[in-house]
């Protein structure tokens, strides 16, 4: 007699999940490639949207903030005040609206074939960070152009994007559990995203908060990221406070902890819930 074979699945620990992941990095590359060209198909600017996004928003935030905040911006062009807040902004905003909702989107797939469920919302957030990386073109050329680069402060740019990147997964694996599982998630993303916006100073320059909001404004995780970022990519920003960065972190690696924890709880009920 032939002897018989047991298959048995892994255990759904956080390691093994991760280790599923590396495993199948060709299937979230093609995965990437795929949402970005199903985006950009038929378009005659395809990729460059990325651009014009978020440029056309900063001509109106250049506006506002040219006629309401004068002499506000420490000394930084308004042009790009705005618009490196807007490039992080434009990447967030999209990771968390398809990564929040990454598993509800894959549901035709997951239910038929098994792989590592967190490429889904992986996916999303990279695709996100390849729109950054063009829009972030158009931001170092003007940082050439203002004559406000410094390479040694650029240098922290990946690093400070790492931080957001890091965050921004881990609310969008957070949200795309829950929204599996509570379709008024669906819902939430977008209210939130728009309330979001007001809560960072995106719009006005992080001068005006009044002092005794401060405390309170700063444990927007995005402030601090912003706040590093514009200092990064510019001269004369001061670096935000120390307070408000060690928010910034402990909130992402918190999140991340959370987030990954949820989703190893909730991942063998995946396929009932959706």
């Amino acid at each position: 007699m032939s002897p018989s074979i047991l298959i048995t699945s892994k255990p759904p620990t956080l390691l093994n999940e991760l280790n599923e992941v590396f495993k199948a990095r060709y299937l979230l590359q093609r995965l990437v490639w795929r949402d970005l060209k199903v985006r950009y198909n038929n378009t005659a600017l395809g990729i460059l949207w990325n651009v014009l996004q978020p440029l056309a928003m900063m001509v109106i935030f250049v506006l506002f903030l040219g006629l309401l905040f004068k002499n506000q911006t420490f000394g930084i062009p308004t042009s790009i005040y705005t618009y490196s807040a807007l490039c992080l902004w434009h990447f967030f905003s999209r990771a968390l609206t398809q990564g929040g909702m990454a598993f509800i989107s894959y549901n035709d797939i997951i239910k038929k074939v098994y792989f590592p469920r967190l490429i889904a919302p992986l996916s999303y957030v990279l695709g996100a960070a390849v729109d950054f990386a063009v829009a972030y073109g158009l931001l170092l050329i003007l940082q050439i152009f203002y004559g406000v680069f410094n390479f040694s402060q650029f240098i922290f740019v990946p690093l400070i994007f790492s931080g957001l990147f890091l965050f921004a997964f881990s609310i969008s694996v957070l949200f795309a559990a829950l929204s599996a599982r509570y379709k008024d998630c669906v819902l939430i993303i977008p209210l939130l995203i728009q309330l979001w916006v007001f809560c960072c100073p995106i719009m006005y320059p992080y001068s005006i908060v009044p002092e005794r909001y401060l405390m309170l404004y700063n444990l927007n995780p995005l402030v601090g990221y912003i706040q590093m970022f514009r200092w990064a990519v510019t001269t004369s920003s001061p670096f935000p406070e120390l307070s408000c960065c060690l928010v910034s972190i402990i909130a992402t690696i918190g999140l991340t902890v959370l987030s990954l924890l949820y989703f190893v709880r909730f991942s063998s009920t995946l396929v009932d819930e959706i």
